[in-house]
């Protein structure tokens, strides 16, 4: 092999660790240290220090031991103590993997760099922060402009210029009303409905003393006012920023992000959020939620009214349904710009703290706290969909069953298996207005690898793991379940082809689409019914450690365990989440009437039924999170019956009716 080849080896060395594929950094890493000549030239240090990194990240312990040893007899000093620092790590992990084996382990507070401001590389998870702005800035002109060009259609139907031009005059009109309103929309519902008090900077630094110096280190150096930071008063925890001007910038945080995550963590937190006031991105999200935020402020006004009168509550509700609906369309269309952010703010993060395992930590956290928090809460909290877009994580992510905040860190690794492998994740991200959580843990990895650090999470281990991953299967399922999901649009395809028949040409256009979409919704109903299969007693927390669970096809399942409701109830009735010793799970049911209130009646050992032991059957999926569909509840006294998506069968049958009908 030549020097130039062996060079082009380094690079392909190189590339793949930086996308952690630590097997073919290995390989190419090794053939340059075999062929390249030179033994004391920089390019052949430099591929020795890489690959002590792809050692310890396919989890070779003994050949990253002994490489570090080598090298810290290099002559060059930087390098051999590097080495020498490095080794101690390296000596700490197998030590501790000796030790702790299979047992149960919380996690290690993994360590940080000794300074802050370090360089660390981005890999390319995330497009440019600025095609990803001009994107979303297009939406909201687009929908205002769609909506008045047919509105304006009706007035001038024979000039289309006119139409254009008003249409395109007033869209820039109203959303720069918006616009301009967008912050005191947010002001007025933190106000109102969010229960934020406006926190004075005292009080932060109470709870983390990083944070606070932190604080006015950045804002002094970046000569940019302290930004107004609020405290909403609740146990769930959330973090956002908002505003359109960096030095009249919001930073606000919950009681329960405060209370339940440590001082390093809190700050990395708030670093965070400095990154979206930094990157100017936070400007473009408050700007372009604007209107959305202005149909959730409707949304919240109508929820108020029908708690106060059970007289209006019909009409509220009525109310309420196209006020939720824009809202969610205005936060579908900005979450390509939120999934983006997050990874341009979380390197901000970790460049300014140094401590990437502090990040993994909160982030795993937060969304189990949030849980702990909402069986003992009184009220709402319509902040965390309403922040949904601008918050530090997805708020209604299930980061995995396991009823402790001190999450096992090997468990961590088999939950993430399901964000990471499985072919359905690439396309629910798509909708999500935030990065998979094991995408954005495997990013913040790599960052704590680059600074040689130990990592919260064991990489290594969770790609043996992976490895015994049955990709076949993985990906026959996944074809096959999108055939099952084609159906109505196969329909809808069969009803085109059947009205451009020359027999059929008579018939009006929507007669075959319409039967076509609405058989091809009954036929998943069907399948999904008759090849449901026999429930079987797998266990819970298995299930949310496995890749294979899919978000269409429910996986039928019955377990013993208590189920608990919320202490609340807004529109949409009473959350449920099913429990047993060692985890956690939503539920979604369709139970109404004499069915829910069968639940609050008293067991013969005097609980309410609800907290007595049950059988549960009911379908298990994973979208953004796992949950339970329910189908039957029942115990040596009672048997409930739910029946679950029985929208999907009413809104079939309904299509399929308009089929016959329309003339």
């Amino acid at each position: 092999m030549s020097p130039q080849e062996s060079l082009e080896e380094l690079q392909k060395g190189l590339q793949a660790l930086q996308r952690q594929n630590y097997p073919d950094a290995i390989a190419h890493l090794e053939n340059f240290c075999q062929y390249f000549p030179d033994n004391d030239s920089p390019y052949f240090v430099q591929a020795e220090m890489s690959l002590v990194r792809a050692y310890r990240g396919q989890g070779e312990q003994e050949k990253a031991i002994a490489l570090c040893q080598s090298l810290a007899h290099n002559p060059n000093q930087e390098v051999a103590t590097w080495a020498r620092s490095l080794f101690k790590i390296l000596t700490v992990d197998e030590k501790s993997a000796n030790e702790l084996g299979s047992t149960e382990q919380y996690f290690i507070n993994g360590p940080r760099a000794d300074e802050t401001n370090v360089k660390i590389s981005m890999p390319r998870v995330a497009d440019s922060l600025k095609f990803a702005t001009g994107i979303t800035l297009i939406f909201p002109f687009l929908a205002v402009f769609t909506f008045l060009f047919g509105f304006f259609s009706l007035l001038f139907r024979s000039n289309l210029l006119f139409t254009g031009l008003y249409s395109l005059l007033a869209s820039v009109l109203i959303n720069g009303l918006f616009f301009l309103l967008s912050t005191w929309l947010i002001d007025q519902i933190q106000e109102q409905f969010y229960q934020t008090r406006w926190g004075t900077f005292n009080e932060i630094q109470g709870y983390s003393p990083e944070t606070g110096e932190f604080l006015l280190r950045f804002c002094r150096e970046k000569r940019i006012k302290l930004p107004r930071l609020g405290i909403i008063e609740d146990g769930r925890p959330i973090a956002f920023t908002y505003g359109i001007n960096p030095n009249e910038a919001r930073l606000v945080v919950s009681r329960g992000l405060l209370e339940g995550l440590t001082d390093d963590e809190i700050a990395v937190v708030y670093t965070h959020e400095l990154g979206h006031i930094v990157n100017r991105d936070f400007r473009v999200m408050t700007l372009v939620s604007g209107w959305g935020q202005f149909f959730y402020l409707l949304y919240l006004w109508c929820e108020k009214l029908a708690q106060k009168s059970k007289a209006i509550h019909a009409i509220a509700f009525i109310f309420a349904l196209p006020c939720y609906g824009l809202f969610q369309l205005n936060n579908l269309s900005n979450t390509y710009l939120s999934r983006t952010r997050e990874y341009y703010a979380d390197h901000f993060a970790i460049t300014h703290t140094g401590n990437p395992n502090a990040l993994v930590r909160a982030l795993v956290k937060i969304p189990l706290i949030r849980i702990q928090e909402e069986l003992q809460a009184t009220q709402p909290a319509p902040f965390l969909l309403g922040m949904q877009n601008f918050s530090v994580c997805f708020p209604r992510t299930s980061m995995g069953a396991e009823k402790t905040t001190q999450l096992n860190p090997q468990n961590l690794g088999k939950l993430l298996l399901w964000d990471l492998l499985n072919p359905w994740s690439f396309f629910l991200e798509l909708i999500s207005s935030h990065p998979l959580i094991g995408k954005r843990i495997q990013v913040l990895t790599h960052y704590a690898e680059q600074m040689d650090l130990r990592t919260e999470l064991n990489m290594s281990q969770m790609q043996q793991d992976a490895s015994t991953i049955n990709r076949n299967i993985l990906y026959l399922s996944f074809f096959l379940e999108l055939g099952f999901v084609s159906f109505p649009f196969l329909g809808f395809i069969a009803g085109l082809i059947f009205f451009f028949n020359s027999q059929f040409m008579a018939l009006h256009l929507f007669n075959p689409i319409f039967l076509g979409i609405g058989l091809g919704l009954l036929c998943q109903v069907a399948i999904a019914t008759l090849f449901s299969g026999k429930p079987k007693e797998e266990d819970l927390q298995s299930l949310c450690y496995s890749p294979y669970p899919s978000p269409f096809w429910s996986r039928s399942v019955v377990w013993k365990g208590k189920l608990q409701a919320v202490n609340y109830t807004n529109f949409w009735g009473k959350s449920l989440y099913f429990h047993d010793q060692k985890a956690i799970i939503p539920v979604r049911h369709h139970l109404f009437g004499k069915a829910w209130q069968k639940l609050f009646k008293h067991h013969s050992s005097g609980v309410l039924m609800l907290e007595s032991l049950m059988e549960i059957k009911g379908g298990f999926r994973r979208r953004l999170s796992s949950y339970l569909e329910l189908k039957n509840i029942s115990n040596e006294e009672i048997s409930i019956t739910s029946y679950p998506q029985p929208w999907k069968l009413l809104v079939a049958i309904a299509i399929v009716c308009l089929g016959f009908i329309i003339k």
